[in-house]
């Protein structure tokens, strides 16, 4: 799959996440390169430094076992001139320095005008004796002010008692200058050979990372844009143990959770389409009743005083038809949104179930209908909301009466199960057609309470699914067809019982 790149803007050129993770790392690199150059060459100088001072550190103490710079009254010269003398023979690059007690100088084998100091400090002096010249040591130069050279150093002791100090600088001025330089240009080329070693293979390796990590970042960013036109099936693939396996996971989860709201959303909208639909066809019905026959009655004034009252009649039959409907209308639309919450309690179903078919039963004589209740004395408690439960009974009693044909029958049943109280609403009705049988015989699910309701079969089924589902219950429907009675229709639905606490408890 080929990545998607982002176009430069304004003619600018735009470095990509690969060329600006290549780029830092050279510039960390070089500046890490930097601080590592300068730390080899001043270790490297210190150590030869160390290692001349080590390899030089009896020098004046052999000047002293062989020579004499103090006499009685001070200085030798004789013997400080010998002293100078094989100094230079032995070791051209060393300088020699009288010291008395104090560190002033009084003797050396150099113009006066290249001395600088008069004063050696002879803390570093003493420290050096005391270690036997084990330790890197720096001490004064006296032909520069401000520098501090190797040195070796020795106290000259006549009878107990301090007569001054031999004071050896290891390398001159001249000689040092020459093996400064030549000390520097090893350094510069072992250290830039070993640096430039070192650089090339880590900016390989960091190179050949960063490739690997941008690579797998870049089909990351290429599946969220593949996701982002449109493509909701698209998920990021890794392998297990991949360092972005973590933002793969979320991205997925993401992913799926927005393709599920999606789906509800799409879904939720057909439902809406589908109640508006089959609302507007249940609202035609009762309107075009009202306006036809209220046109009627103002149309022809000499219509027989009977025929008006008909006619009235059929228009507050029919307005009592849609405020039914727009009340139920309403009730949905409150339970879709949840706004109405239920509120748990126990009570007395069969209470209830008596009180409700106590209010029907004049309608079910009004069609002559075989009208029972069985086990209605049930003393179960169930824990639900009652109004709720109490519009659930009302609407499946109130359609089984609308719906069942005059002779024909009703029954209602309690039963009492392990897990809870059982309600049975059965009655008798002519065949239905097979939109309608369709609906009946689907469980629907709580969000989908209004799914393929036919036009005419009203709002009262769907409140009763939801109300259900708020309950986490749901509604049974059988069916039983016989061709020479038509069909017997069989509403279930299951509440958990009450129990009451134990004596004592």
């Amino acid at each position: 799959m080929k990545t998607p790149t982002n176009p430069p803007v304004n003619g600018q050129f735009r470095l990509g996440l690969y060329g600006k993770l290549a780029l830092t790392f050279l510039l960390v690199l070089t500046l890490l390169a930097m601080v590592y150059g300068y730390l080899t060459a001043t270790l490297a100088n210190r150590y030869f430094q160390a290692t001349y001072q080590q390899l030089n550190r009896d020098v004046a103490t052999h000047i002293i076992k062989f020579m004499t710079p103090f006499g009685r009254e001070g200085v030798n010269r004789a013997g400080a001139d010998k002293v100078f003398f094989h100094a230079m023979v032995t070791n051209p690059s060393a300088e020699v320095y009288l010291l008395d007690s104090t560190g002033r100088i009084e003797l050396y084998h150099a113009p006066d005008e290249q001395i600088k100091r008069k004063r050696v400090d002879l803390a570093p002096v003493h420290q050096y004796i005391r270690s036997h010249g084990t330790l890197f040591i720096k001490g004064d130069n006296p032909k520069n002010e401000h520098e501090q050279t190797i040195f070796s150093a020795a106290s000259v002791i006549k009878n107990g008692r301090l007569l001054g100090y031999v004071y050896v600088i290891l390398t001159s001025t001249d000689y040092g200058s020459i093996t400064a330089v030549l000390r520097q240009n090893y350094v510069l080329q072992w250290g830039i050979s070993t640096l430039l070693i070192t650089l090339l293979a880590a900016l390989t390796i960091g190179l050949l990372a960063f490739y690997r990590l941008t690579k797998n970042l870049s089909y990351v960013i290429a599946q969220v844009r593949q996701f982002q036109t449109g493509n909701l099936a698209t998920r990021i693939r890794v392998e297990p143990d991949s360092e972005l396996t973590p933002l793969a996971d979320t991205f997925n989860d993401m992913a799926t959770t927005l393709t599920r709201n999606i789906d509800d959303l799409r879904q939720a909208e057909q439902l809406r389409r589908n109640l508006v639909a089959s609302v507007s066809h249940d609202l035609r019905t009762p309107i075009a009743a009202i306006h036809g026959y209220a046109e009627t009655l103002v149309l022809k004034t000499t219509l027989p005083d009977a025929e008006k009252l008909e006619y009235a009649g059929i228009i507050l039959q029919s307005t009592g038809r849609l405020v039914k409907l727009v009340n139920e209308l309403f009730e949905l639309s409150k339970l879709e949104a949840r706004e109405t919450q239920p509120h748990h309690e126990p009570f007395a179903l069969a209470e209830m179930l008596t009180e409700m078919v106590a209010k029907v039963r004049l309608m079910a004589q009004q069609k002559q209908l075989a009208f029972t209740c069985e086990d209605c004395q049930n003393p179960a408690l169930c824990y639900a909301d009652i109004g709720m439960m109490e519009r659930v009974l009302q609407n499946l009693i109130e359609n089984a009466i609308r719906y069942t044909p005059n002779g024909g029958f009703i029954r209602v049943k309690l039963v009492t199960t392990p897990t809870g109280i059982t309600v049975f609403v059965e009655n008798s009705t002519r065949l239905l057609s097979e939109p309608i049988q369709a609906y009946l015989q689907t469980d629907h699910a709580a969000s989908d309470a209004t799914a393929s309701r036919p036009a005419g079969a009203g709002l009262g089924l769907a409140i009763v699914r939801k109300i259900l589902g708020l309950h986490d219950a749901q509604l049974h429907t059988d069916i039983h067809t016989d061709i020479q009675n038509g069909h017997t229709i069989r509403f279930t639905f299951s509440l958990p019982t009450f129990q009451l606490p134990a004596p004592g408890s």
